[in-house]
């Protein structure tokens, strides 16, 4: 593989408050994008997204050359289930720490991918994104929306933003949907349990196609 460019930019200055990583070995490229927590917790003194994104970025820098992409995504798991236990699990019914990963398997020429991360494959983009998102978007845009017409200023709303807070309730128990095939909010992720196969994507990658992982 030949890497040809890489960034990394947070929401915060500090590259140690960053809750994506990237992963580059000889036979493995990944993004893994922890979740933002919204209670506050830490583990090992660290935020829930960012525990959990490290957790994952390492077990994927151990990950056998010529490994599957369910028994890579089992041995993820099993990583990421023995540090949570290590370091302590939140109270029962409070959401767990999450991730989101993309991976490119050199070695199989795969991707790999759970959650809404996005990749492109030869020049064919393949965007990540849910439906509970969408939904808590459209609610946060409306308020803002009303803000503006009844005066608001941009400044303003970027200072103090009126509909995060709409949606705050939202964000704070939408980790109920994470990995249920059942419901039409459902959306998976890495939380330690088992992973629904219609969360699961794996995409055949031509030999010498250019990548892009995001």
């Amino acid at each position: 593989m030949l890497l040809i460019e890489s960034s990394c930019v947070g929401k915060r200055p500090q590259p140690e408050l960053c809750e994506d990583i990237l992963v580059v070995t000889e036979h493995y490229l990944a993004v893994v994008d922890g979740a933002t927590d919204k209670t506050g917790r830490q583990y090992n003194g660290m935020t829930g997204g960012r525990f959990a994104a490290l957790v994952l970025a390492s077990a994927i820098e151990k990950l056998p050359m010529k490994i599957t992409a369910e028994a890579a995504l089992a041995c993820l798991r099993r990583s990421y289930n023995a540090a949570l236990d290590k370091a302590g699990r939140p109270p029962a019914g409070e959401g767990l720490p999450t991730a989101v990963l993309v991976i490119y398997s050199g070695t199989r020429h795969e991707i790999w991918r759970v959650g809404d991360t996005s990749f492109a494959v030869a020049g064919v983009t393949h965007l990540g994104g849910k439906l509970i998102d969408e939904r808590h978007a459209a609610q946060r845009a409306k308020v803002l929306r009303a803000c503006l017409a009844a005066g608001a200023s941009v400044a303003e709303l970027l200072a103090d933003d009126p509909g995060r807070a709409a949606i705050m309730a939202g964000l704070r128990t939408q980790h109920i949907y994470a990995n249920d095939a059942e419901d039409e909010l459902g959306y998976g992720c890495f939380d330690g349990r088992p992973i629904p196969e219609c969360f699961i994507e794996v995409v055949a990658v031509p030999v010498g196609a250019e990548v892009i992982l995001a």
